[in-house]
């Protein structure tokens, strides 16, 4: 069976963001109809996403990048990665903006329109699934736990 690197919960901070799994630790059936090729290269997306996250992220971009369909993206993110291309594009953001709150100084909305977010509305729905809380919240809890 062949050998995959896989991004480990998308944590580049750590410097271990890649693991070590074999294909059919993923699923077996669905990840065989992907070359080695393919693989690598959708397992390379969130590096390419967190490097320059700035604008709109579109699946046709990014696929047209690497070289893929962009159903054939979308597809390898479910399989490969574990997650839809949205939530891998939406989780790298939302990690670099909670981030800057509370690193920068800048208001929220600059930060969240740097991000290519453009309807606030949908971010703050975001940002509290991800954290349980709303931006300002996060800032104050994270002031808060630095205080002690």
């Amino acid at each position: 069976m062949r050998e995959l690197r896989l991004i480990n919960n998308f944590d580049m901070k750590q410097n271990e963001p890649l693991v070590s799994v074999k294909a059919r630790d993923i699923v077996s059936d669905d990840i065989c109809q992907f070359s080695d090729d393919e693989i690598q290269k959708i397992s390379t997306l969130p590096y390419l996403i967190a490097a320059d996250d700035s604008g709109d992220i579109s699946i046709e971009n990014l696929a047209s990048l690497l070289h893929l369909e962009p159903g054939r993206l979308e597809l390898g993110c479910q399989i490969v990665l574990n997650k839809n291309f949205t939530d891998v594009t939406n989780d790298l953001k939302l990690e670099r903006i909670a981030s800057e709150l509370v690193t920068k100084s800048k208001p929220l909305s600059e930060i969240v329109y740097g991000h290519g977010y453009r309807c606030r509305s949908y971010f703050y729905q975001i940002f509290k699934q991800k954290f349980n809380c709303d931006p300002k919240d996060y800032i104050r809890k994270f002031q808060s736990d630095t205080a002690i």
